[in-house]
């Protein structure tokens, strides 16, 4: 899983370590992950600023993420629902839901 792409919307793009980064973002540091961040509530000078990370300026780009994990309860997200928040990445990729807001049988796993 060297070289995988994870889609993490509310976590944020890994810069460099940072204590205070939320746990989604931080497990990229442990294994080499790419974790690119979309969060429209969190203007990207704030989590730079804030985080020491990057958002990206719009919505992914679709089929490039090996995983996608919900890890905030935004309107945004929630009204999306899974299969939209899935056309981010490839076809078999997993769907973690850290917030449980989206149906159980909708993501491979959630907490």
């Amino acid at each position: 899983m060297a070289d995988a792409r994870c889609q993490a919307p509310g976590a944020r793009r890994i810069q460099r370590p940072n204590p205070g980064a939320p746990p989604a973002a931080r497990v990229g540091i442990d294994y080499k992950i790419a974790v690119d961040c979309h969060d429209p509530w969190t203007g990207r000078a704030e989590a730079r600023h804030q985080y020491h990370l990057d958002c990206l300026p719009d919505l992914p780009l679709p089929g490039i993420y090996d995983a996608a994990i919900l890890a905030v309860v935004h309107r945004d997200f929630v009204v999306m629902g899974a299969p939209r928040i899935r056309r981010w990445a490839k076809p078999n990729s997993i769907l973690y839901d850290m917030k449980s807001v989206l149906p159980a049988d909708a993501v491979e796993d959630r907490l």
